[in-house]
């Protein structure tokens, strides 16, 4: 399972049809990645409460992630520049809003200043999901990733639901939910399902068991 990627990747163009069957452990993508990026540059921002800054390798990390640099790369390259050249080490929220990228003021807005700083996480986490999915190219690749966007979109929505409905019974601390949050993260597993009658079939060894395919590529 973990080759399912690099494998996607490599396909020939002429493949229009691509159908998997097998499940995913979000871990493996770079998505996980990316939210384990923002929940940490969110907790180091708190540590730094006394600056009330950004650290620029946590700014510099989270502009060069891959799902970042896809959709912003001339703006975060832009960032990244003026971080280097003038050699900015914390950097307030307040600087990003100079770009007028939705993105980047979602990604920098310090939620731990908020007086809901779990609900405003989970929203903003919620919208920078829907961001990437709105943006992201209709490539055959790109429309198996954005599955996993969707299937981590609803887990965190019924997190911030179940938070805001107990949340007068229980005291759900801004630490205790981020480990909370980080648990469901890594336990989802994206259940790629098929049509096994149309296109390339890629599948994980498990899901071959009782198939009498013609041709089998391994």
């Amino acid at each position: 399972e973990h080759l399912l990627f690099p494998v996607l990747h490599s396909l020939p163009e002429n493949i229009k049809s691509i159908n998997i069957t097998m499940g995913y452990p979000l871990k493996e993508t770079t998505l996980y990645g990316l939210l384990i990026d923002y929940i940490e540059i969110h907790q180091n921002f708190t540590l730094n409460h006394q600056k009330k800054s950004f650290y620029y390798k946590d700014v510099i990390k989270i502009l060069k992630h891959p799902e970042i640099w896809e959709i912003s790369k001339n703006s975060a390259q832009q960032i990244i520049t003026d971080i280097q050249e003038n050699n900015r080490v914390y950097i307030k929220s307040q600087y990003f809003t100079d770009f007028n990228s939705e993105l980047f003021n979602l990604i920098f807005f310090p939620v731990t200043n908020s007086e809901q700083p779990v609900k405003l996480l989970l929203t903003n986490i919620l919208n920078i999901l829907f961001l990437i999915f709105s943006k992201s190219e209709k490539k055959s690749v790109k429309k198996i990733e954005n599955e996993y966007i969707y299937q981590v979109y609803v887990e965190i929505k019924k997190l911030r639901d179940i938070i805001e409905t107990n949340s007068h019974r229980v005291d759900f601390s801004y630490n205790i939910s981020v480990k909370l949050l980080k648990q469901i993260l890594s336990a989802i597993r994206i259940p790629f399902t098929g049509e096994h009658s149309d296109g390339l079939q890629i599948m994980g060894l498990m899901e071959t068991r009782n198939l009498d395919f013609e041709n089998v590529i391994i």
